[in-house]
């Protein structure tokens, strides 16, 4: 590259010394290429140098860019460790633990805030209900540059109005039922136009927790929370409440029973209910509870329900080691007429000593094989 009259002669072309500026920048500001990679490009004629230079530098920005690009977008975190205790920590914790039911440790650490995901699918069985925002757009028929998309707030009488289009009322509807009603109307209004509905915002509802709770109060969440989404914000239940016998009032009345051990022994959320404004979450005081040690893979306090047998409660233990000694199990039990407990010996190998049902304050315990 050298100056003369005006221009600069960069591989043997004559360029305006802007262009060629402009280009040296570009050239300056290029990935590095490697030692090995500059001794190559020497044993080349000038032109071919000159071309294959390039040619590396756009392969090795284009790559860079590729890389930068997989950096922003990729949302893999390291798995967090779990808080080291020390010893004094850890006692306490097992002394303070000992008598918690099975259920309790999902609340141990509820979050200060619930901000429910915004951008989740709208079920289509979605009750539509005031402070909703319905958002629809016109199209086709000639009529797109005309309407421009229209965000409806349902109102307090469950109204909405859209232009050039009788109102709606939309009380007892759901989203389903609600984008089937405006699309036919507008197609009875609009010849050959098509209306495209959604929603834009939800609305917010007040709900109550009460009873055996951890923190009883109302709490405004999302129209889309769900039992256990209330449960988990506001800290779930107390040292005394139920967690297999939550109850959803609304009116007055119990409309839903909820077993929190359907979700954490099962993974079935089917009965996890999505809440109406005004609902009450009630927690009664736990009344039965049965506690299972020795070689179980679960072994813990777990709360009962009335018929439950012992293969329910070695169930929600979630079995036997290997190495149980299963024909020397151990049934503690209350006597309430002698006033004494008594321990049965049982033999859980066979059939049917297992449809014994369990009373509240049993205690059963499976040695392992020594």
């Amino acid at each position: 590259m050298f100056k003369s009259e005006g221009y600069l002669y960069i591989l043997n072309k004559k360029l305006p010394i802007f262009s060629a500026l402009f280009l040296s920048s570009l050239i300056m500001s290029a990935p590095k290429l490697s030692l090995e990679q500059e001794r190559l490009l020497e044993s080349l004629p000038e032109d071919t140098a000159a071309s294959v230079r390039m040619k590396i530098i756009n392969q090795q920005s284009l790559t860079d860019e590729i890389d930068k690009a997989f950096e922003e977008v990729n949302t893999l975190v390291l798995r967090p460790e779990k808080r080291e205790m020390t010893y004094e920590e850890r006692a306490e914790y097992e002394r303070k633990s000992r008598n918690w039911v099975f259920g309790y440790e999902l609340f141990d650490l509820a979050p200060t805030t619930f901000a429910p995901a915004t951008d989740i699918p709208i079920p289509s069985d979605y009750p539509i209900g005031p402070g909703d925002k319905i958002k629809v757009q016109i199209v086709g028929g000639g009529s797109g540059l005309r309407n421009p998309p229209q965000e409806l707030v349902v109102d307090r009488s469950y109204n909405i109005a859209l232009d050039n289009v009788k109102p709606f009322n939309l009380a007892g509807l759901t989203f389903k039922e609600v984008k089937t009603l405006i699309q036919a109307e507008v197609a009875n209004r609009y010849i050959g136009a098509e209306a495209v509905v959604s929603l834009s915002d939800l609305r917010t509802i007040k709900v109550f927790v009460m009873g055996s709770a951890y923190m009883p109060g109302s709490y405004s969440v999302s129209s889309l929370a769900s039992i256990t989404n209330v449960l988990y914000v506001s800290g779930g239940v107390s040292d005394i409440g139920s967690v297999r016998n939550i109850q959803i009032k609304r009116q007055g009345k119990i409309i839903h029973t909820f077993d929190l051990y359907d979700l954490l022994l099962k993974g079935d959320t089917s009965k996890d209910l999505m809440l109406q404004s005004g609902d009450v979450i009630f927690i009664p005081v736990i009344r039965k509870t049965a506690r299972i040690q020795g070689a179980f893979r679960r072994p813990a306090l777990f709360e009962i329900k009335d018929g439950e047998t012992l293969q329910d409660l070695i169930q929600y233990a979630a079995g036997t080691q290997s190495e149980a000694k299963l024909s020397s199990a151990e049934l503690n039990r209350v006597n309430n007429n002698r006033g004494v407990r008594e321990i049965l010996k049982l033999d859980v190998s066979v059939k049917e000593n297992l449809s014994l049902e369990i009373k509240d304050g049993d205690m059963f315990f499976v040695p392992s094989v020594t």
